[in-house]
């Protein structure tokens, strides 16, 4: 893990900064399980997003091999779940989402290092409206927050994600494990809020269906105005 040191000169930096991110398919079943690439660190921000591909719907509950307490994010639907967590302890960690039916599901799973204090969350989401979808949090952001983003297709097929509010959108993965993808059956993006603000992103359908679309925003009270990033 990355360190960081005084610095009188910088301007505000992120205190919650990506690690890592990672995806798993499977076409039936009642679980859907998927180790992170690498360790995670206890304090850390953990994300689970679940798409349940084409009109099966999950809702499903999250556990993982280290015990961390996993909540729901507000406006979570059928389709498109967000669940959030911080890792109590450090080391290998598989996360594994279950439900009951045998659905075919894609899960992304990623880590944001925390400088500062535990995060908090607020969360919106959007169920089948028009393509394109505009999916806005509930409430504002401050500056320097981090925006979860997360969209899938209800019909089973492809999405893409674009225009944030404010920052630049990363792609991070897709249900495949694919990384930095901004596009795929579902997407797990996310921006730093470059302004306070109410937060949104654009969810796009590819081809026929209409898109599913959750969003949160994350804060951690420790945002440093004087630090540099050391390291990854």
């Amino acid at each position: 893990m990355g360190i960081r040191i005084f610095n009188p000169f910088t301007t505000t930096l992120p205190a919650l900064v990506f690690k890592q991110a990672t995806g798993n398919y499977v076409t039936s079943g009642t679980s859907n399980a998927k180790a992170y690439t690498n360790s995670v660190v206890s304090g850390n921000l953990l994300i689970c997003a679940v798409y349940s591909v084409g009109l099966l719907p999950v809702q499903g509950t999250v556990t993982d091999t280290l015990s961390t307490s996993w909540t729901k994010i507000a406006g979570s639907n059928n389709y498109v779940t967000m669940w959030w967590g911080v890792a109590s302890l450090s080391g290998a960690n598989t996360v594994t989402v279950t439900w009951t039916g045998s659905n075919p599901t894609e899960i992304c799973i990623s880590e944001y290092t925390v400088y500062g204090s535990a995060p908090t969350a607020d969360g919106n989401g959007i169920s089948a409206s028009a393509s394109p979808q505009t999916c806005s949090s509930s409430s504002a952001s401050g500056s320097a927050d981090l925006v979860v983003c997360f969209g899938a297709n209800s019909s089973g097929n492809g999405v893409v994600l674009s225009a944030p509010s404010s920052g630049t959108l990363n792609g991070r993965t897709d249900g495949l494990g694919n990384p930095g993808n901004l596009f795929g059956g579902c997407a797990l993006c996310d921006f730093t809020s470059a302004a306070s603000g109410v937060q949104s992103f654009v969810n796009t359908a590819t081809t026929s269906g209409t898109p599913e679309s959750i969003i949160a925003n994350f804060k951690a009270n420790g945002t440093s105005a004087n630090a540099v990033n050391i390291g990854g």
